[in-house]
């Protein structure tokens, strides 16, 4: 789990917990460290982990905290901001990206708290998370990652935090017993929740 420790991660890594589901957290995007280790030159920060804990891991979760979504769609919309926001989708694109990448994860997750934002500003950030999701399950695919599946969550009241922290675990466990995703996680549309390529901006595979 990519996330500084709020009660929204404290909360989804108490029902993963409950479910015997071991949970490793790392600094989320924005903060220049991933798993508490230096940012490498030239590229992504990604996690430094040993082989048995690559095999182990499944899900890819990146949580944007109430603080970090409130200075970043909670001022002025201006040019300068706008080149902000796209630096920062950039930034967390490439970690979740690549972190998903290195331990070969089935899923990913984005969760947006944007409880302390007005309404129309809180459907920017909507926004911005689906078109993350969506890019980030691009690139995992064209970097060789088939068939793992991404979605989002957004949470706009403090009632929601349980509901997501509680879906979040049907989430982990693939939907076994036959269920679908459905709200309040949104899986991204197409193939095995996958955007296909002609949807989404060309970039370049990662090597």
């Amino acid at each position: 789990m990519l996330s500084w420790l709020t009660d929204l991660s404290r909360s989804v890594t108490a029902a993963l917990e409950r479910r015997e589901i071991p949970v490793k957290h790392a600094h989320p995007p924005g903060s220049g460290t991933a798993f508490r280790t230096p940012r490498r030159r030239g590229g992504s920060a990604v996690p430094q982990l040993s082989a048995v804990e690559i095999d182990s891991i499944e899900s890819v979760i990146a949580v944007f905290d109430e603080h970090s979504v409130r200075s970043r769609f909670g001022g002025r919309q201006t040019c300068r901001w706008r080149r902000a926001l796209r630096a920062y989708a950039n930034e967390a694109g490439d970690l979740v990206t690549s972190t998903a990448l290195t331990v070969g994860a089935r899923r990913v997750l984005l969760i947006c708290d944007a409880r302390r934002l007005a309404s129309g500003r809180r459907a920017s950030a909507t926004r911005w998370t689906h078109d993350l999701a969506r890019r980030i399950s691009y690139e995992c695919l064209v970097n060789g990652l088939a068939g793992h599946s991404a979605g989002y969550a957004v949470i706009d009241t403090d009632d929601e935090v349980h509901e997501v922290a509680e879906a979040v675990v049907a989430w982990h466990d693939g939907y076994s017993n036959g269920q679908d995703p459905r709200w309040p996680l949104h899986p991204i549309a197409g193939g095995h929740g996958v955007t296909p390529s002609s949807s989404v901006p060309h970039r370049s595979p990662r090597s």
